[in-house]
């Protein structure tokens, strides 16, 4: 009996840790917007407080066809509690050159999208003030200065980045009408772009507001309000269990056990 109660204390301990860790594990929080139109994207902002960077990941999951009206050009959002600075990379997952029909695979998007803070929302066809904002496109807001990395090293060449539609985000799929998103010097990201916010030693995703998608190249054109949630929207924030507290439940889990079988055969002896 003396292995059962151990196993027993080993239990609640597994327990406790596993609420302990679930505290501190890794926030996030989904924001979807569509389908209209065919028109569909979402963000994920993805906390890790181990790391301390907030992941923010934009993806176009459209059905659409060419056109520049079709590509995402930037994100806005608010937070609360928390002061952004620019990115400390900026990565699209597969860059492709639809006129040469080359596919530059993943690589940095620093040096053509820009970073904007405090901005207000008349400025971006908005309503309030104090917004964040990624954009591979101008809008007459955005210039080199604003450029996350160096803007000299853009790979899109034609003009002063942000210059879309160079670097815009394409869904799955996009097949281009043979506009300025099928000219040479304009490759594209495809799906999928990933910003990563470091040095930030607390955040709650939950102070996450306001986020809007803007397609084309102009603040005319359509804006998709994004909904908190998962697919189609509602749904809470997810804590994910972190890995460490896995590891740390199996060696607590064998730990318990030899101590229940060595109980055991000092019994039997």
């Amino acid at each position: 009996m003396r292995g059962l109660k151990f196993f027993g204390g080993a239990a609640v301990v597994v327990l406790t840790g596993i609420f302990v860790s679930s505290s501190k594990a890794d926030t996030v929080v989904q924001f979807t917007a569509g389908p209209v139109g065919g028109l569909q994207a979402q963000a994920i902002f993805d906390y890790d407080p181990a790391l301390q960077t907030l992941t923010l990941t934009l993806e176009n999951v459209g059905t659409t066809g060419g056109g520049a009206g079709n590509l995402i050009g930037a994100l806005f959002f608010k937070t609360s509690g928390l002061t952004l600075v620019k990115p400390g990379s900026a990565v699209g997952a597969d860059v492709y050159n639809f006129n040469t029909n080359t596919d530059l695979g993943s690589m940095t998007i620093a040096n053509d999208w820009a970073f904007g803070s405090n901005l207000s929302g008349s400025s971006l066809g908005l309503s309030g003030s104090g917004f964040y904002a990624l954009s591979g496109v101008g809008y007459g807001v955005f210039g080199p200065g604003d450029i996350i990395g160096d803007p000299s090293l853009s790979i899109a060449g034609g003009g002063t980045p942000p210059d879309g539609p160079a670097m815009m985000i394409v869904p799955t799929g996009y097949v281009p009408n043979g506009g300025m998103d099928n000219a040479s010097n304009n490759p594209l990201v495809v799906r999928t772009a990933t910003f990563t916010f470091s040095n930030i030693a607390s955040f709650n995703t939950n102070t996450i507001s306001n986020v809007t998608f803007q397609y084309g190249t102009g603040l005319g054109e359509t804006k998709l309000t994004g909904t908190p949630g998962g697919e189609g929207g509602g749904g809470d924030t997810v804590a994910p269990l972190p890995k460490t507290a896995w590891a740390g439940i199996g060696l607590l889990g064998m730990l318990a056990a030899g101590r229940f079988l060595h109980g055991r055969r000092q019994q039997m002896a």
